[in-house]
């Protein structure tokens, strides 16, 4: 593969991805002013600490892993079989390289997140750069999980290149993302993101680097920590999430009309 190519894509992809999530209006009831000094001590570190708790701790998650658990198990049944298929039947043109190498990579959607925080921060738009918080995070977590999992279940890959194979990591990097974009903005970008989530998965499986029980293993921790990390993250406005020790008094403009915010922190 043309590594040139490949490299041009993803910067053309990314710029597409940021203008459809671009703000088209800046909010009026908060204004996005950070410290970096303070931020990730005050935030972020605190957010990932809540966002695992969130995730692992919540007996709501307990079912939907359960249930993720069980639909690996019956997927375990087929794996020989799926692996047969990709064997004789191959992904239509594009769409093996776009899983593979473009959309499961965690690189990207790392620069995803960190595009969302950052183009949020300067355009000083909350709602983009807390969901770019939001999947930073969730990416973190369900990426350590994923790769503490991956030593201990010692499950060789269809290719027989490591013992890497469980869960799948490239499609638990991709459905992360799309339960972050989901929850946060919608079907409007939930929608696409779940379609290119999906392509992963059987990209994974096309290129024998995983058996299909490790891409539903891989997709359903991803999915409940991605959803858990955005339903209870903290979405306390920056400005005054940020400052230490004081008052804060802010206008804000409301639906139904105007009106005065007091925030006391100490």
């Amino acid at each position: 593969m043309n590594c040139g190519r490949t490299r041009g894509a993803e910067i053309v992809g990314l710029v597409l991805i940021l203008v459809l999530l671009a703000p088209s209006s800046l909010p009026a009831q908060s204004q996005v002013r950070l410290r970096s000094s303070e931020y990730f001590k005050e935030a972020f570190i605190p957010h990932l600490w809540e966002g695992t708790k969130n995730t692992f701790g919540r007996p709501e998650n307990w079912g939907w892993l359960a249930l993720g658990g069980g639909l690996t198990i019956i997927a375990h049944q087929y794996d020989g079989q799926v692996n047969d298929y990709f064997k004789d039947h191959k992904l239509a043109w594009g769409m093996a390289e776009f899983g593979n190498d473009w959309w499961g990579r965690g690189e990207l959607q790392g620069a995803i997140a960190a595009s969302m925080m950052f183009s949020g921060w300067w355009l000083e738009h909350e709602k983009t750069a807390t969901a770019g918080e939001v999947l930073a995070e969730a990416q973190i977590i369900q990426g350590v999980v994923i790769n503490v999992i991956k030593p201990i279940a010692n499950k060789q890959r269809p290719h027989k290149g490591d013992n890497m194979s469980f869960p799948s990591g490239h499609t638990g990097t991709a459905f992360c993302t799309a339960a972050v974009l989901h929850h946060r903005f919608g079907w409007k970008l939930g929608a696409p993101a779940y379609a290119f989530a999906v392509i992963t998965g059987l990209a994974r499986m096309d290129v024998h680097a995983h058996w299909v029980s490790d891409v539903v293993m891989g997709a359903t921790i991803a999915m409940v920590t991605g959803y858990a990390v955005s339903k209870h993250h903290d979405d306390y406005p920056y400005d005054v999430k940020f400052r230490k020790n004081g008052v804060a008094f802010m206008p804000v403009i409301m639906e139904e009309g105007y009106g005065f915010s007091l925030h006391l922190r100490w």
